[in-house]
């Protein structure tokens, strides 16, 4: 009797299986093996380790992805050339640590045509590892239907970034945006200031940065500050208001008074105080950053 059940549950299953499999089959469209072994965009990024926040950890691998400049694949040929320029400095991409990205050591990666398939050849390493771009790389695509291309990529050298200075850093900024409809704090805002000359740093106007807004400040030998608006800045002209606020505004936090547009080297902090717009209408910054 046993054996009896068990034929038929061995049945049942194969009939089950037999009418599943059937199922998934019906009205599944055919897809062609596809023969395109393309390569549709090449990126490269720049790894480096950080300090972990949980106190205690190891370190964190962080990565920034290079501008791709000039991006250009001939497809007939199988070559791209590609010219990068590296990224501006940020909190956590630190002016001392752009200047250590090289074609020595970054790390490509690729879109390729669907269903294919990707190895790097002629000592190039496969995608997705670190690999010396100083010399063109060489990759083979496989097609879905086996067909093989190889493929070439030439990376122009990268520019040279002057030297960073002795004020560039990550700073905290604390002050007020006088605005006639949106005034508002900026507390505890880290900043990264970007050397720009030997004593020149570009850092975002208030907590408008993302909008565009970025200023130039150039530190005087008596350590008095001139700022203008970066190149290329939104919002410019920008004007210095380091006598006082102008007309229409009042003092809206306590450090005010202190932001006379100098810079204190004991201390490594920045004291401005300017803006841009037209009088009963000005947008004005006042902030001190202070060095981490």
């Amino acid at each position: 009797m046993k054996r009896i059940i068990n034929l038929k549950i061995a049945l049942i299953a194969i009939l089950a299986s037999t009418l599943f499999s059937s199922c998934l089959k019906k009205d599944l469209p055919g897809y062609p093996a596809f023969s395109d072994a393309d390569i549709t965009l090449a990126n490269l990024e720049y790894r480096y380790k950080i300090a972990n926040p949980v106190a205690g950890k190891d370190s964190i691998v962080a990565y920034v992805k290079l501008t791709n400049v000039s991006h250009v694949i001939d497809a007939a040929n199988g070559t791209i050339n590609i010219t990068l320029d590296i990224p501006s400095a940020t909190p956590t991409f630190s002016g001392q640590e752009r200047t250590k990205v090289s074609l020595n050591r970054l790390w490509p990666y690729f879109n390729i045509s669907t269903a294919a398939t990707m190895q790097g050849i002629n000592g190039t390493a496969n995608p997705g590892n670190v690999t010396d771009c100083s010399k063109p790389l060489q990759y083979e695509i496989t097609a879905a239907n086996g067909q093989k291309k190889v493929w070439k990529i030439n990376i122009a050298p990268l520019p040279v970034l002057p030297p960073v200075n002795n004020y560039e850093a990550n700073y905290t900024s604390n002050g007020y945006f006088y605005h006639p409809s949106s005034p508002r704090a900026m507390t505890n805002v880290v900043k990264t200031l970007v050397t720009s000359g030997t004593n020149g740093v570009l850092v975002d106007l208030g907590d408008l940065g993302t909008s565009g807004y970025r200023a130039l400040i150039t530190i005087n030998p008596d350590n008095t500050l001139t700022i203008t608006g970066a190149p290329g800045a939104a919002g410019t002209p920008y004007l210095m208001f380091t006598s006082g606020l102008p007309d229409g505004y009042t003092a809206a936090w306590a450090g005010s008074a202190s932001c006379n547009n100098t810079y204190d080297p004991a201390t490594k902090t920045f004291k401005v105080r300017y803006g841009y717009g037209a009088a009963g209408a000005y947008r004005v910054t006042e902030e001190v950053l202070k060095r981490n």
